[in-house]
């Protein structure tokens, strides 16, 4: 008899022929790209040694399993605390920089506002005084031209018409005979009190761009003023946020440093178990069968080992691959005087410390 065996994701397909001669085991590990083992065995099912194990594994690592979701639970939260207040901060400090730049713009405003006042109207009263000074000099000094009196104005009296009166009242001292001091004495006070009169003017005009110049004042205070006001409330809350969110940075570290302690001991658990569960089949072997570079094995004469009658027996198969150790276990008939043929496929294999979970 005959028997295909395909270990893997496959049905298996049996076919038989009976021979007289021997009983024997002919296979193939149809695993590619990777380093063979030596040889494969045949063992006794440690599949209860495993159970045993994961029971052992399962209660073990349990509680540190519980304690890393915890944590990482714990580290989460604060995170999003965290990053709540972060925003917090954020918006805040935003706030503070609006209302600064708020105060920029009010600011600017009322001094545009200003000097629109003082550039316009302010320059046009200046041009009228120096208009108006320079024609009374001029009256002046015409005047005595015209009277032929000595008429002269020092730099230090060049725009002050009262030094200007005196100047002209001395001149009058011993004048010639068709000259009447009195009368240009009194025709130099009324100049003067012209003048005085423009001043008065001149000034309540200025005054009434200073009482325009505090109204937009007056009008632009109370903005600054509130402005001001709300950036000290808000320093405050961003002085709160910064103190509360230091002892949550903390608590985050620690929570972060915790964390790695109990995956550190998570996976010292998994490394002591797993090596616990490498050392299961060594206990179990009963055979071990030589295997080819090419990934065949063969055994024959089972008809004359009366170590393996005719019956199911367990085949274990360990490879390397990606950095892990995988397994396939798997059983097989023996029968008498019969050629058993096996296909190992790939998806016959497991990652042992899947067995774990």
């Amino acid at each position: 008899m005959r028997i295909f065996l395909y270990i893997g994701i496959l049905a298996a397909g049996v076919g038989a022929y009976y021979s007289l001669r021997e009983t024997r085991i002919e296979g193939w590990v149809a695993v590619k790209d990777i380093t063979l083992p030596n040889e494969i065995y045949l063992v006794y099912d440690f599949s209860g040694d495993i159970k045993a194990l994961r029971d052992n594994y399962l209660t073990t690592i349990g509680p540190c399993q519980e304690d890393i979701q915890n944590k990482k639970e714990n580290l989460k939260k604060a995170r999003t605390d965290i990053t709540a207040l972060n925003e917090r901060l954020r918006l805040l400090k935003q706030q503070e920089q609006v209302a600064e730049t708020e105060i920029q713009v009010v600011a600017k405003e009322y001094q545009e506002k200003a000097d629109h006042l003082w550039k316009n109207e302010g320059v046009l009263l200046d041009q009228e005084y120096d208009k108006k000074l320079a024609e009374l000099e001029d009256r002046f000094k015409e005047r005595a031209q015209q009277l032929g009196i000595d008429f002269t104005i020092s730099s230090a009296e060049a725009r002050s018409p009262e030094a200007w009166v005196n100047a002209y009242n001395l001149a009058l001292y011993n004048p010639p005979p068709e000259i009447d001091p009195a009368k240009e004495r009194l025709w130099a006070e009324e100049e003067l009190k012209k003048w005085h009169n423009f001043e008065k003017e001149n000034e309540a005009k200025r005054e009434e761009l200073k009482r325009l110049t505090k109204e937009i004042q007056s009008e632009v205070g109370p903005k600054i003023q509130a402005l001001r006001e709300q950036i000290l409330r808000l320093q405050s809350r961003i002085k709160d946020s910064e103190l509360e969110i230091a002892p949550l940075e903390q608590e985050y570290a620690n929570n972060e440093r915790e964390l790695l302690e109990a995956e550190e001991t998570e996976r010292k658990i998994k490394e002591r178990f797993l090596k616990d569960l490498e050392k299961i089949p060594t206990n179990s072997i009963r055979e071990k069968i030589p295997l080819s570079k090419d990934g065949h094995f063969e055994w024959r004469r089972l008809d004359q080992n009366p170590k393996i009658p005719p019956g199911r027996y367990f085949l274990w198969i360990a490879i390397k691959k990606e950095g892990k150790v995988w397994w396939s276990l798997f059983s097989f008939p023996v029968n008498a005087f019969s050629l058993t043929e096996i296909i190992v496929l790939p998806e016959s294999f497991i990652p042992i410390d899947s067995l774990l979970k």
